[in-house]
């Protein structure tokens, strides 16, 4: 009876259903009397058990039950960052004891076993998930294989033992696993594995290191309290599949698009096992431009297990990945917050078997023209869903009680749920004031004179007398937050922007707090205090402020860009800002992971404000993660702001530093004319400080843009390079100077001379082992002895070449070079060995999301 009592804690059972539930089919005669017996020796343990309409009510924290418990602890690791994850995970396995409800044999008992069995399951495959992404793929191994043996028919179990096997270097292990479970299912089922498991083993194969693999599971938490909304929810639904616009009616904001989303998002989200992926589009921030499609393409092919490393650099290639990667898969995309139909239609999947909602203050009828979207447009709440909120936070007691106030408030709120949210959060934490003087406490802060709508005048009254409950500390601290750069802010940026401690800044409800710590705002809120900042704030307050800010998030980037790559030069970034605040780094990616916006918003501020010297000094430690993890456009951008930060303070050394990154950015990018335009200017101002080795980098970037249209103006500026660099004491860079003009002369026909810069530029990256060098310059020799007709030297130079790559880990250079290796054999009359070298390129290609590679090197198969 105790255990019936606590599963259903804070809600009346009836008799019936306590007799049902403790004997099932079987109850004794004299069941009721036993029952009050049980509740009189339940008591006398102390336990309070009360009636309410007849039913009997076990009143207790939810957190006093273990099963309870153990559900709030593994939702909330679901939605936190994977250290805190794991923690959260462990916790909630440590509140078990083997298996629940043990020798009670009714059916309730067998069903609610079940479900907590069930649950604990489905949290194991989430828990391995984090820890996978952590790296831990040794600490699995000593479970999963139980595991896996109890349950061998689940793909998602089985393919987490995989990837641990191959992480471990076990890939051999890993490949058995996978023919053992193939075997198993159509023996037993008659079917094969699912498209993730069978793509898994294809990266398996290839020799992918499976960074970041996992089921993503990117959804924020579930809105706290939901009510109404029944007609739109039962219409998302009946579309299990394509996609939904949600848009308010009238285009204004808190109307509570994002919640009914989530809402949805949450409530069916076992419909969709193989994950759900989010993004913030940020279509109406008032400080920031749009999220590019590419940015969100980019986030969802790290969330599907794509390395960084081998995400292609077209938009039209990265979007086609992605399909790739999601076909024949079940999952749901949430696109929040969308400005217009050309930003979501590269994020569309084009599996059947996935959702995508999209949020919207628009309606976006593009969308629902051309393919098909439901259009789900938002009104305010009914009165009716209005009260139901309010009975959610307050309690039925409470709002029955006042009737007329609970009707004035609701005409004050305008039915949106933003201003119903903040009235209810503002009424629960002050339980003894009424609500009749809230609602003449708010009614008397309606701003007037306003040139406005009437759902702005209320949000705005809403707000007013919501901000002026907070104390005076918190006041500033909110204002702070709403003009700091970034679309949240953790709690280290916090203390720099404001030190002083200013209480719990939730309890009004203008700022939200994440699971994993993080400080939020809604636009509206944003928008409204960050004008009575304006107004209200001293302006050395503001800008001491974010000076501070701005400082730690550059101390921080400048800390985590030396982890990331400990041999590149430091940049030098001078004396600290008096109350900045860095924070010391173990996991840089992790950071820039979280923080990366924030840090482009400082910098952006910090050009605004014209503080120059950290916006340069931004771009500058922006470089390494930009390079390795971001798109060109945002690595672009940052450099073009650093750029002219630099040339507004007259540092001439910093600009070239700046034009010579920017040119090697935008030919990586294709954009050949603006890489010589930077390169030429970084030239002549190396040269006006006298720097050579500066000239001879630029030189070298500007020999490989002018490689694709005029290749003795490559030959030209890349023999002046490599003078350039013998001027110099550093031989590592002679030898990719050589290697460079060899590969330019071989391209004009001059194999004699290519031979001999690249022979040189071999045996110094030999003598200083620099292997990577080495394999360059092997592929190098290889396509010069190929050209010359030297076919059998060539294969030698090309084999030695893949061997190292492959070692190295460098897919797109193995690839590529397996490609010439084809073609050498292929001239050589050796078939075999031909469609061997392509079929390896080819699959390398296709695995990494080169498609247009992969066709071509397809075509030549055929």
């Amino acid at each position: 009876m105790l255990a019936v009592l606590l599963m259903r804690a804070n809600t009346p059972v009836t008799a019936d259903q306590l007799v049902d539930r403790v004997w099932g089919d079987h109850p004794p005669m004299t069941a009721r009397g036993t029952l009050s017996s049980y509740l009189t020796r339940i008591r006398k343990a102390g336990i309070e058990v009360g009636r309410q309409s007849g039913a009997y009510l076990l009143a207790i924290d939810p957190d006093d039950v273990d099963a309870h418990l153990f559900t709030r602890l593994a939702g909330e690791a679901r939605t936190a960052p994977d250290a805190q994850a794991a923690e959260l995970f462990r916790r909630a396995f440590g509140l078990w004891r083997g298996e629940p409800l043990s020798g009670v044999d009714t059916p309730w008992a067998r069903g609610v076993r079940e479900s907590l069995l069930r649950r604990r399951f489905e949290a194991e495959l989430d828990h391995a998930d984090v820890l996978l992404r952590l790296g831990a793929h040794a600490e699995l191994l000593t479970e999963l294989p139980a595991r896996a043996a109890e349950h061998p028919f689940d793909e998602r179990l089985a393919g987490q033992l995989m990837t641990a096997l191959h992480r471990a270097g076990r890939s051999s292990d890993a490949l058995a696993r996978y023919r053992e479970f193939r075997t198993r299912l159509a023996d037993e089922l008659g079917t094969d594995p699912g498209q993730p498991l069978r793509e898994l083993h294809q990266r398996i194969l290839s020799g992918d290191r499976l960074t970041g693999s996992g089921v993503p599971r990117q959804l924020p938490a579930r809105p706290g309290l939901f009510a109404g909304r029944t007609d739109e929810l039962e219409a998302l639904s009946a579309r299990r599949s394509g996609t939904a616009v949600i848009s308010a009616i009238g285009g204004g904001g808190g109307m509570g698009k994002t919640w009914l989303a989530l809402q949805w998002a949450h409530d069916n989200s076992a419909d969709f096992p193989d994950g759900q992926l989010y993004v913030n589009l940020r279509g109406f921030d008032p400080r920031t431009e749009p999220l590019p499609p590419t940015a969100a393409l980019r986030g969802f092919l790290g969330a599907l297990g794509v390395a960084a490393d081998d995400l292609p650099a077209a938009a039209d290639d990265q979007a086609a990945l992605y399909r790739s990667r999601i076909a024949g898969r079940r999952m749901l995309v949430l696109l929040d917050n969308a400005a217009e139909t050309a930003q979501v239609l590269p994020l569309l999947p084009g599996s059947p078997g996935c959702v995508t909602l999209v949020t919207s203050r628009r309606p976006l009828t593009g969308l629902v023209a051309t393919h098909g979207a439901l259009p789900v447009p938002l009104d305010v709440l009914s009165d009716d869903d209005a009260v139901a909120l309010l009975v959610g936070h307050l309690g039925a007691a409470r709002v029955a009680a006042e009737p007329g106030a609970v009707k004035e408030l609701l005409s004050l709120c305008a039915g949106l749920p933003l201003a119903l949210g903040i009235v209810a959060a503002r009424a629960a934490v002050h339980p003894s004031r009424s609500l009749a003087s809230m609602a003449v406490e708010l009614r008397s802060h309606r701003l007037d004179g306003l040139d406005a709508g009437e759902t702005d005048l209320n949000l705005r009254a809403v707000l007013s007398w919501s901000y002026r409950a907070l104390p005076p500390d918190a006041i500033t601290l909110v204002g702070l937050m709403a003009l700091a750069p970034g679309d949240d802010i953790g709690q280290d940026a916090l203390a720099a922007l404001f030190p002083c401690p200013a209480g719990d800044l939730t309890a009004a409800n203008l700022v939200t707090r994440s699971p994993d710590g993080r400080y939020r705002m809604h636009d509206l809120v944003r928008l409204y205090a960050a004008e009575r900042a304006a107004r209200e704030l001293a302006e050395d307050v503001r800008t001491g402020a974010l000076r501070r800010v701005v400082d730690h998030y550059l101390r921080t980037a400048h800390a985590a860009d030396k982890l990331l790559d400990p041999g590149r030069p430091a940049v030098e970034i001078g004396p600290p800002v008096e109350g900045s605040r860095p924070v010391p780094l173990t996991d840089a990616l992790g950071w820039f992971a979280v923080e990366h916006r924030a840090v482009l918003a400082s910098q952006r501020l910090a050009a605004e404000q014209g503080w120059h010297a950290q916006a340069w000094q931004l771009a500058a430690v922006l470089d390494t993660y930009h390079h390795r993890w971001c798109d060109a456009d945002t690595h672009i951008a940052a450099l073009r702001t650093g750029l002219s930060s630099a040339q507004a303070v007259g540092d001439l050394a910093i600009s070239v530093r700046a034009l010579r990154n920017l040119g090697q950015v935008c030919a990586r990018a294709g954009q050949a004319d603006e890489a010589k335009r930077f390169l030429t200017h970084a030239v002549e101002l190396a040269g006006e400080l006298g720097d050579t080795i500066s000239q001879a980098h630029a030189n070298m970037s500007l020999a490989q843009a002018h490689g694709g249209d005029d290749l003795l103006a490559a030959h030209q500026v890349a023999t002046a390079a490599l003078g350039q660099y013998r001027a110099g004491t550093e031989p590592h860079w002679e030898a990719s100077a050589l290697n460079q003009l060899g590969w330019i002369s071989a391209l004009l026909g001059w194999y004699d001379e290519a031979r001999a810069h690249c022979v040189a530029a071999l045996e110094l990256h030999r003598r200083h082992g620099i292997r990577m060098g080495e394999a360059e310059t092997l592929d190098s020799l290889g396509y010069i002895a190929h050209r010359a007709g030297r076919l059998s030297e060539a294969v030698g130079h090309y084999r030695a070449a893949v061997a190292l790559f492959d070692e190295l880990g460098h897919n797109n250079h193995l690839a590529l070079t397996l490609e010439r290796l084809g073609e050498a054999h292929a001239e050589a009359g050796e078939r075999s060995e031909a469609e061997e070298a392509w079929h390896e390129a080819a699959r390398l290609h296709r695995a990494h999301g080169r498609t247009a590679e992969a066709d071509r090197v397809e075509a030549l198969l055929g």
